[in-house]
């Protein structure tokens, strides 16, 4: 024990030299350098058209339905999506908004509209079966509410 004034503290072993190394080197080695294992993700592709013409941007989401796995997303340009998901059945969201907002103020964000009918986003109808062997292609042909009243 050494004694500061009235208080007495105990004296901690130092370590040096090799010590040091040896005592990091345990802790990473113990900590290990592994990657947390997850679910298998499976590539994806498509595209994604609106009453024949190729969306230009917007996201599209894959929500697994097994209810513990978290939705896959990916950017859509040009009308085409890449990314990697799950396995398994999803639902699938596909979402656009127009290039111009449609409400604008000095202190909230801009609103812009939505060019994706509901029918494909919030209410999904869309699924998609996504499994090892491939090839995981998913085609999109969407019509505008427009188009659908013609």
């Amino acid at each position: 024990m050494e004694k500061i004034g009235s208080l007495a503290f105990a004296r901690l072993p130092t370590f040096g030299g090799w010590h040091l190394f040896l005592l990091v080197a345990a802790i990473l080695l113990a900590g290990g350098c592994r990657r947390a294992a997850g679910p298998v993700k499976h590539v994806v592709s498509g595209t994604v058209t609106l009453d024949g013409k190729p969306l230009s941007k917007g996201d599209v989401i894959f929500s697994p339905e097994a209810a513990n796995l978290p939705a896959d997303a990916g950017k859509l340009q040009d009308g085409r999506y890449t990314f990697r998901v799950v396995g398994g059945r999803h639902r699938v969201v596909i979402r656009a908004v127009s290039d111009k907002p449609i409400v604008t103020s000095p202190v909230d964000p801009p609103v812009y509209e939505s060019i994706v009918p509901a029918r494909y986003n919030d209410a999904t109808t869309l699924t998609a079966d996504v499994t090892p062997a491939g090839p995981n292609r998913f085609d999109f042909e969407l019509t505008s509410n427009k188009s659908a009243a013609k």
